[in-house]
């Protein structure tokens, strides 16, 4: 569903930019918005047939660079960056400021989709606007998609990241900037953005989880431990997170406290394959055979 109101004026306090246009044909898209909170402005025409997403994030620019931004911010708004996106214009700037549009074909369920956008790179600050409709419609609202890709600008940097929603974006592009460091086969490098991005946003076990996997790929375990024993009240409301937990344990030999946490994440889902696997190994561990045994 779109809302009645039209939209063409929007100012982002949390990201530092505003938006303007004279064309009327764009309303919130508020089933996309209830769904997906990672975008700052997602809008749509009444025939939800061409569609405008802005997504924005302020990083450490020694942390993160400009086009890892970018790959994040394409990733966010469901393109691949290596396969399907090419950059179609650079406007000038410095290394530090500069904003370059970019153009991509997604094909969904054997439908293509085309995408135009412009990315502002300032500093530390990214901001990503794209348009995009369906190939055989995009003649029809090349104008408008156009338009509104030109109509955003960049205010002044905010001086403080103190919007919840932003803090929370930023923490998963900190995560997702860790994934290509996986990607390159960097695990430590990405470990340390995991880790960063644990800390930006305690609250989401998937960065959790994802320091998790590579504890336990580069057999850091002590390390493992004792970050999860350090974050426990998240790790008691997710099966996956007591899993690892469980694991890291049971490779250090602890075969009592990797019993404990196997039975704690078998009351989240009792007949996960997984976790009654764990379960029987801690307790083979523990001399327990015929109990092993029955649990599996």
């Amino acid at each position: 569903d779109v809302s009645k109101e039209r939209v063409s004026h929007y100012v982002s306090p949390g990201l530092g930019y505003h938006w303007d246009v004279s064309d009327t044909v764009w309303h919130r898209w508020a089933a996309v918005t209830a769904q997906n909170s990672d975008p700052d402005l997602v809008l749509a025409n009444k025939a939800e047939e061409a569609a405008v997403y802005v997504y924005g994030a302020t990083v450490d620019p020694g942390e993160v660079t400009a086009q890892d931004l970018f790959k994040v911010l394409l990733v966010r708004l469901g393109l691949n960056p290596s396969d399907e996106v090419s950059v179609t214009l650079r406007r000038g700037g410095t290394p530090d400021a500069f904003s370059q549009d970019f153009e991509a074909t997604r094909t969904v369920s054997g439908y293509d989709f085309h995408y135009i956008g412009r990315y502002f790179w300032d500093g530390g600050r990214g901001i990503l606007i794209s348009g995009w409709s369906q190939n055989v419609l995009y003649k029809k609202y090349k104008s408008v998609i156009s338009h509104a890709v030109d109509g955003l600008r960049l205010d002044a940097t905010p001086a403080a990241a103190n919007d919840e929603k932003v803090g929370k974006f930023n923490a998963a592009v900190m995560s997702q900037v860790g994934l290509l460091r996986l990607e390159e086969k960097q695990p430590l490098v990405a470990l340390g953005y995991f880790e960063k991005a644990n800390r930006m946003d305690p609250s989401e076990p998937l960065y959790l989880i994802n320091c998790g996997f590579v504890y336990q790929m580069k057999e850091l375990y002590g390390a493992g431990i004792n970050h999860f024993q350090s974050q426990m009240d998240l790790v008691r409301k997710s099966g996956r997170l007591l899993s690892i937990l469980d694991e890291m344990y049971e490779a250090t030999g602890d075969y009592a406290q990797a019993r404990k946490y196997a039975e704690m994440a078998l009351q989240y889902t009792p007949n996960d394959p997984e976790y009654v696997i764990n379960l029987s190994d801690a307790l083979w561990g523990l001399g327990q055979r015929t109990q092993s045994l029955v649990v599996v």
